[in-house]
């Protein structure tokens, strides 16, 4: 998972190399996570929506072709309650997440377009806290502890994800999206210790011009 900071790196390379018109601008939005212990997702009665927000660069190697890399921090939460037994459980994981998407943006007569992306992302676990109440030993909470030897939590994790959405001629753009972890987040080895997520929810996004050439246009 060290080829986080690399393949971040190669995407604004190639944003620089583009003889297009790379933009770039705030996305900010809303998830709900599912986290999965072994093969069956862990069992969750609380939604929890969490904020996400970050920057996207857009990249055109064509009208409809574009490379769309962006670096985003999000929360990813899990809540449940057990109202017979009095016992509770939450924590919030916090994320940076560098996606890179193939976006395929279609042309519209009125100048906006209807798009649909594809790629990896690799996260970086940063931190989080976490929540326990039962009656033996009341409450406790504390922070998630990541990449540590005392810890049970890896620090680096790798998935994919898809977008679908409408952008306007004016740079404004909303999606909905759909992305899992492929990776193991638990230290501990075995198909019962296995902790994976996955998550959706809608973004929107803002482009603002870096530079003034136009768009290659397909012949």
């Amino acid at each position: 998972m060290k080829a986080t900071f690399p393949l971040l790196v190669f995407a604004i390379l190639v944003s620089a190399g583009v003889d297009a018109q790379v933009s770039v601008g705030p996305v900010a939005g809303l998830n709900i996570t599912v986290f999965h212990q072994g093969a069956r997702p862990i069992k969750d009665d609380k939604l929890v929506i969490d904020p996400r927000a970050g920057a996207l660069f857009n990249v055109p190697f064509d009208v409809h072709w574009h490379l769309q890399p962006a670096v985003i921090f999000s929360s990813n939460s899990y809540k449940w309650e057990s109202t017979h037994e009095g016992y509770k459980e939450s924590f919030h994981l916090h994320v940076i997440e560098v996606p890179v998407y193939v976006t395929y943006k279609t042309q519209q007569k009125n100048g906006n377009h209807i798009f649909f992306s594809a790629g990896p992302y690799l996260a970086v676990n940063v931190g989080g806290k976490f929540e326990i109440t039962d009656y033996l030993w009341g409450t406790r909470k504390g922070k998630i502890q990541i990449g540590k030897p005392v810890s049970s939590w890896k620090r680096f994790s790798a998935g994919a994800g898809v977008n679908v959405g409408y952008e306007f001629k004016k740079g404004f753009s909303t999606r909905a999206y759909f992305q899992k972890i492929f990776t193991n987040l638990n230290k501990a080895e075995g198909p019962t210790s296995r902790l994976t997520y996955y998550n959706y929810g809608v973004a929107f996004s803002y482009q603002l011009p870096l530079t003034k050439r136009k768009v290659p246009q397909k012949e």
